[in-house]
């Protein structure tokens, strides 16, 4: 186990600002640099002494506290003049810190403004907030999976998904695969399973559909590119929301639903069902080097079905996603181009893949694998 600190140089706790010099606090600001964060004491980055005395804190984290790896608070709302501060006497001094950048725009017309941070600021990693509302509106609220996620390449008039986002030379993500993913988050509106219940409420038909919406969207977390989040309890469909406050979305872990073999008790249910399958992902991941940081090839992609390899030197991986609520009435045929997989993938591909739950081989016949997935279920084929 690696630990992260939590840092926050933005701003101060309340009843905190009577313990520095005024002049440290930008007062009566507006906007994401100078304005207040929910009335908390806004420091001022633009000042020296400021700059310095964060700096020197952290730097005490580092060598007193052998901290090496960083979770940035609030990072849009500091001002751009900290970073150059922290590359050149952080960075130069200690270069094996992981930072990771918390920088909260969620939709896909904000990535140009979250690349600035991999690319410019230096950060190691930041949340991919975008590829979190995909995620949602797609296998929750039904949108389209081409628009959202990426686009099927028949023309180059398409719009781009935030998937399409993670080509470095085409003005993407530094390392897309460094990118912290995640389903919920204390500064959401409301928890995954939360938005399942409210796209199918109601007990029998409209549980089990939720229930089968939050695996879908576990799925497909566990095996798109980045380094997945799990935050407390989505590994049991714990609900929440936010109203005025954020407080429900941190409440209490429900510990009566545990049992004493560390699992839920078979009268949860649904909590049993989604942990069960959230462990199984985990395991999934961890055995396979492609799922973890393999290279990422989009197959097909339309309004209700996406498929996409994940390639590493070892390990191959298909991952199909049926977004609509009823099984393919024929197989989908996937090409498997010469000019775009290595030959050597598609032949690791026809002849060791095999579905990870039912140990079924993958069809693959002259150069095509052929799938039939279930509605709102997610394959995976790996080795």
């Amino acid at each position: 186990m690696k630990v992260v600190l939590d840092m926050v140089v933005n701003h101060a706790g309340y009843g905190a600002q009577g313990q520095f010099d005024p002049s440290w606090f930008n007062i009566g600001g507006i906007g994401d640099i100078k304005g207040e964060l929910a009335g908390l004491p806004d420091f001022n980055h633009d000042d020296p002494q400021v700059i310095d005395f964060f700096i020197r804190d952290i730097e005490e984290w580092v060598t007193a506290g052998r901290v090496t790896n960083i979770r940035m608070d609030t990072v849009k709302h500091v001002e751009p003049k900290f970073w150059y501060y922290f590359k050149s006497q952080l960075r130069g001094q200690y270069p094996g810190i992981c930072l990771i950048g918390e920088v909260l725009f969620e939709g896909r017309e904000d990535i140009g403004r979250l690349l600035e941070y991999q690319n410019y600021h230096d950060f190691d990693s930041i949340f991919d907030f975008p590829l979190c509302t995909a995620l949602r509106q797609t296998l929750i609220y039904d949108e389209s999976l081409r628009s959202w996620l990426a686009r099927p390449r028949l023309n180059a008039d398409e719009p781009l998904g935030v998937l399409d986002d993670d080509n470095p030379s085409k003005g993407g993500y530094r390392n897309a695969n460094g990118l912290v993913t995640l389903l919920d988050n204390h500064d959401l509106q409301r928890r995954i399973m939360s938005h399942a219940r409210t796209r199918h409420p109601g007990e029998g038909s409209g549980l089990e559909w939720a229930v089968r919406v939050a695996k879908l969207c576990l799925g497909a977390l566990f095996t798109m590119r980045g380094i997945p989040q799990l935050y407390y309890g989505t590994e049991i469909g714990l609900e929440g929301w936010k109203d005025s406050d954020d407080r429900d979305l941190r409440r209490d872990f429900p510990w009566q639903v545990i049992g004493s073999d560390q699992h839920p008790r078979a009268q949860f249910a649904k909590e049993r069902e989604i942990f069960e399958w959230t462990r199984d992902l985990i395991r999934l991941r961890k055995q396979n080097a492609a799922l973890k940081y393999g290279t990422t090839i989009t197959l097909w992609s339309d309004d209700l079905v996406y498929a996409f390899l994940r390639i590493a030197t070892q390990d191959v991986a298909l991952v199909v996603i049926n977004n609509g609520y009823e099984r393919m009435q024929v197989p989908l045929l996937l090409d498997l181009n010469p000019s775009l997989i290595p030959p050597r993938a598609i032949k690791m591909m026809a002849e060791g893949l095999k579905h990870w739950k039912t140990g079924q081989p993958l069809l693959v016949q002259n150069g095509r694998a052929a799938v039939a997935v279930e509605g709102k279920t997610i394959d995976i084929f790996c080795s």
